[in-house]
């Protein structure tokens, strides 16, 4: 698995770069990925309702669902590897340098440099995976990223009879003014209260589609907001998505 922009089906660099792939894998993987998607019970539950449930790659359980799925395993294993790492680098690196600045040069790397040297030209990232269920009524709230994430990923694993109705797109935001005002390098996450606020001043400039098997990213900014409204779900159904962060290593 690797990036590349000629395979991309929808890329903009402004007002941050949100890109889209469709098909992202094949589809007896996507197909068997989904079938073995974790189910209810790894999840935590957060009952606030701007809130998702959450299953990451951190939970003792992660090591245990990897073994009862090869499928996983295996999507897992090519994901956590040099040649994704190296490929989201210089899929990434443009933007990253206007995001960030020259220190975005640094190449990333799984593996700790050992030499001061080395610590020049390559910097340690991590790989991070958290499965998401949005259910009725909960959605995700306005917010940028945090800093420590260099290259964010969702993964649709939208089911076949999935509506538009039923909403679970992505919105990305841009700035129509007081521009210095939202300029959220820290990652202030927008609360209810001020939400009015929000949209005021700022408009949806994209929406991606929620659909099956289809890769979202886009490279951390000081104005990559992105957001998903309340879903219209039936009880007991969810929005199902993989997120993947790649952040660096403190």
């Amino acid at each position: 698995m690797k990036f590349k922009l000629n395979k991309t089906d929808f890329y903009k660099s402004k007002p941050f770069t949100v890109f889209e792939i469709n098909n992202f894998c094949s589809d007896d993987l996507y197909l068997n990925l989904k079938k073995d998607f974790p189910n209810k019970s790894y999840f935590t539950d957060n009952i606030k309702p701007s809130s998702k449930d959450i299953f990451t790659c951190q939970d003792p359980e992660f090591k245990k669902f990897l073994k009862k799925s090869s499928s996983w395993n295996y999507f897992y294993e090519n994901i956590k590897s040099e040649n994704f790492i190296k490929s989201a680098y210089f899929f990434s690196l443009i933007p990253s340098l206007k995001s960030r600045g020259l220190k975005a040069l640094k190449i990333w790397t799984l593996k700790k440099p050992k030499s001061m040297i080395k610590k020049l030209f390559f910097r340690e990232v991590e790989i991070l995976f958290n499965f998401s269920r949005i259910t009725k009524n909960k959605k995700v709230m306005p917010h940028t990223d945090a800093t420590s994430k260099l290259f964010s990923m969702i993964y649709y694993f939208a089911n076949d009879n999935w509506t538009e109705k039923e909403d679970g797109n992505t919105n990305f935001w841009d700035i129509k003014q007081n521009f210095s005002k939202w300029l959220n390098w820290k990652n202030l996450h927008i609360k209810d209260e001020n939400y009015n606020d929000f949209i005021n001043d700022n408009y949806i400039w994209h929406k991606s589609i929620f659909t099956k098997n289809k890769m979202v990213g886009f490279i951390k900014s000081d104005r990559s907001w992105h957001s998903v409204d309340n879903i219209n779900l039936k009880e007991g159904s969810a929005r199902e998505v993989l997120n993947i962060f790649i952040k660096r290593v403190d």
